[in-house]
């Protein structure tokens, strides 16, 4: 991956955490004590931040590092709210019948052989 791509996932990563999280470019700046310009130029993709810095962006999202700079969809992995991550685990869970109703309520339509696969 080229230096480029890794700051547009870096970036997009970055977002996707501070939104998750509730926090702004101001709430880094003060809970991290890292200068504005540093995490503005994060923020827009200007700099990446060095492997210390991921580490500290990771600890404060308690999450691992590669969540910032690894592009799981290159893997055909999508990252997922905890709301739509409630939805699946809550149809999986569920019967034929209210798997049945879900599907056609979303406009797709599957036997019981293809549900249960």
């Amino acid at each position: 991956m080229s230096d480029e791509e890794y700051r547009k996932v870096f970036v997009k990563k970055l977002k996707y955490y501070m939104d998750k999280n509730g926090k702004t470019q101001s709430d880094l700046i003060r809970d991290l004590h890292i200068g504005s310009s540093t995490i503005s130029s994060w923020c827009t993709g200007a700099k990446l931040p060095r492997m210390g810095k991921i580490q500290l962006l990771a600890d404060y999202f308690n999450i691992e590092k590669s969540e910032l700079i690894e592009d799981v969809s290159s893997n055909d992995c999508i990252v997922l709210t905890d709301d739509e991550a409630d939805i699946i685990l809550t149809y999986r869970n569920s019967d034929t019948l209210t798997k049945a109703m879900v599907l056609r309520t979303l406009g797709i339509e599957k036997n019981a052989e293809q549900q249960d696969a």
